[in-house]
């Protein structure tokens, strides 16, 4: 028994001995984290065999995926018995040597029995990008630089190729990993959001793409204003018919923008009509029968672009009936030269006159018949006019009333007149003088006086005025008119500017404006208790226009440029003459809303909707937009109403001639039909 103990003891030793002898010990050098296709995998395995036999294999594990890439027989190797053995080599990241394998690899050497492997690494074909925008709103036709930056996932900088789809296409190499891309944005591109897809790549063996990656960025196109289309019902057309606008508005890329645009209507006289239309809606506009005939333009415009169409305005023959007791009055209201034939019935009996008048010109006849009453029928076939009228003559007859001549035969009526004109002159002046008396006792005193100190206090004030706001505790409340002149540069305004400002200024006491300064604003004020007229809204309107009409024109000539807006308003001041000064209380928003408008635009003249109202046939104006409810207008133009009255009164004063001589023929003819009784 002891000697089998023995032996399996002896045994055993012996196996303890050879073990080593028959397993080899393997080393795998440790790789790195990252590998793009392309790379080199280096590895080195170390090799201690007590014994060699079986394969040596390497093999590249991705997943549950396996390819070889070294198998011997061990003893042709030569791997010597206990000694160590290293074996180097690579493994080259190439699709064509392991295909699409890709993700956490690892490297596994084994011979015979014995295995190693090395720790997991990523293989992968991954490039990281980063991109930069030089802007991020374009503006149609402008220039944009697109930085792109570009790494390989192993950390190296990619020399490659950059390929740019989506709103814009574009390629491009990059080198060391850096690329600047410089594109136009197109002059049609449609205003929104652009997205620029960015895909980076290189290639490999047979011009095969070994890596890449892709990423999007976005950019922004301004819409921008480019067209106005004008849409007319008709390119000719009669002054009687109205006129169909339809304004568009369109952007880079032809889409519809929806905002106002403001059109001007000109005559071949230039005479203008001012229109608004919002983008897509339609507005109409209406002629006189008198407007001009002839090619008219309508002009849009918005913001820096503009778009002109022309259309024909025929011409009209057109006139208009008046009677007035027995005299027919006929009046050319179209706008051409009206030569046709007119029929007039009296009673039963149709008369035929042809008449030429002039555009504008008016012709009056005489109506004669019988003592009684008749009924007057007045045609040209598209227009009647039809009256009852007292008559009264020998017969029935239809004669053109004319100017006469004032030294023949009328010597007698004209001494008369004379005579007339005379005590009515006397009466007048008469009266002038008294009022002015009265006037100049009254408001003594109550004129401009210039200041040549410039600034008094922080104010920038130009001058002292006559007239000052203050608490009337006695005082008469009047409708008033109200200029503000607001000067927006008073601060740094130099003398020959303020001097001409003075010069200005001190015109308006002719017109009996007094002026208030008040810091930035210069008010001139119009009252009753000055004028002596409740007109004062025109007279307000005439002074502000002159001013601002001279403003401009001192800002065309000087480089010392008078910044400015004028507002004007009517409405209650209580008002009084104290000590030579117009004290005043404004009431409500007269004061105030004068401001207003002169703070609303930069040498402009605004009118408040008062002013407007009551000054409809005076002037013309357009509507500015406004904030709120407050409506403001720009006066374009002021009419001369004086020469207007001039007209009226040298028309009425060839009628009552006209009177007096179909008073003279009727006599004479009373006295023929009674010599011929006589007889």
């Amino acid at each position: 028994m002891k000697t089998r103990l023995l032996s399996l003891f002896f045994l055993f030793g012996i196996f303890l001995l050879i073990c080593p002898m028959v397993f080899a010990k393997i080393e795998i050098s440790e790789p790195k984290d990252v590998y793009n296709f392309g790379d080199k995998l280096n590895f080195v395995v170390t090799i201690l065999p007590s014994s060699v036999y079986g394969f040596f294999e390497v093999d590249l594990i991705c997943g549950p995926e396996k390819i070889n890439i070294y198998k011997i027989p061990a003893n042709e190797e030569g791997f010597p018995a206990n000694e160590k053995h290293s074996y180097s080599n690579y493994i080259p990241i190439l699709k064509d040597t392991i295909g699409e394998m890709s993700g956490n690899c690892y490297v596994s050497a084994s011979l015979g029995d014995e295995e190693a492997d090395t720790k997991t690494f990523t293989i992968t074909d991954e490039i990281l990008i980063k991109t930069k925008l030089n802007k991020e709103n374009y503006n149609p036709g402008d220039k944009a630089i697109l930085t792109v930056e570009a790494t390989k996932a192993n950390g190296q900088l990619l020399d490659g190729f950059i390929e740019i789809s989506g709103s814009d296409d574009l390629t491009q190499a990059i080198e060391k990993g850096i690329a600047n891309i410089e594109f136009q944005i197109s002059a049609t591109r449609k205003a929104g959001t652009n997205v620029l897809i960015i895909a980076v790549y290189d290639r490999g063996e047979n011009n095969k793409i070994r890596n890449q990656g892709t990423i999007n960025t976005t950019y922004k196109v301004n819409q921008i204003p480019t067209s106005i289309d004008i849409s007319l019902s008709s390119l000719e057309l009669s002054p009687e018919e109205e006129l169909a606008v339809g304004l568009d508005l369109f952007d880079q890329s032809k889409e519809k923008i929806y905002d106002t645009i403001y059109a001007t209507v000109t005559s071949p006289k230039n005479v203008k009509k001012e229109i608004s239309v919002k983008s897509g809606e339609i507005t109409h506009v209406n002629f006189e029968t008198t407007d001009t005939a002839g090619e008219w333009i309508i002009n849009a415009e918005y913001k820096d672009i503009s778009e002109s169409k022309t259309f024909r305005l025929q011409e009209i023959q057109k006139i208009d009936f008046e009677f007035i007791d027995s005299i027919l009055v006929i009046r050319n209201v179209g706008n051409s030269r009206y030569n046709q034939l007119i029929e007039i019935t009296i009673g039963d009996q149709v008369e035929t006159v042809e008449l030429d008048l002039k555009i504008g010109e008016e012709k009056r006849f005489k109506l004669k018949a019988p003592q009684g009453e008749y009924s007057i029928v007045a045609s040209d076939g598209s227009n009647i006019a039809e009256k009852s009228v007292l008559l009264t003559g020998n017969a029935i007859s239809i004669n053109e009333l004319r100017t006469l001549n004032p030294f023949k035969n009328l010597m007698f009526i004209w001494v008369f007149i004379i005579i007339l004109l005379a005590l009515v002159g006397t009466w007048l002046l008469i009266r002038f003088r008294r009022r002015t008396v009265k006037l100049k006792d009254k408001f003594k005193g109550v004129e401009l006086k210039e200041d040549k100190t410039p600034v008094l206090g922080s104010s920038p004030i130009i001058g002292k005025g006559n007239a000052e706001s203050s608490i009337v505790l006695k005082g008469e409340k009047e409708n008033s008119a109200v200029i503000s002149l607001k000067v927006l540069n008073s601060e740094t305004l130099k003398n020959n500017a303020k001097q001409e400002l003075l010069k200005l200024l001190g015109t308006i006491k002719e017109k009996k404006g007094v002026v208030d300064f008040k810091g930035h604003y210069i008010l001139i004020i119009f009252s009753p208790v000055v004028t002596r007229t409740f007109k004062n809204e025109i007279i307000a309107t005439r002074v502000g226009f002159n001013l601002y009409k001279s403003l401009l024109e001192h800002n065309k000539k000087f480089m010392d440029k008078i910044e400015f807006n004028i507002g004007i308003n009517s409405g209650d001041l209580v008002a009084n003459i104290e000590n030579g000064k117009l004290k005043y209380t404004g009431l409500g928003k007269t004061i105030s809303l004068a401001k207003k408008l002169s703070d609303s635009n930069k040498s402009k003249i605004l009118v408040s909707d008062n002013v407007r109202k009551k000054l409809l046939r005076a002037i013309d104006v357009k509507e500015i937009p406004s904030s709120d409810a407050t409506k403001f207008f720009e006066i374009i133009q002021v009419k001369d109403q004086e020469a207007n009255k001039e007209r009226l009164a040298d028309l009425l004063h060839r009628m009552d001639i006209e009177k007096i001589h179909d008073k003279k023929h009727d006599i004479n003819g009373q006295k023929n039909q009674n010599s011929e009784k006589k007889e």
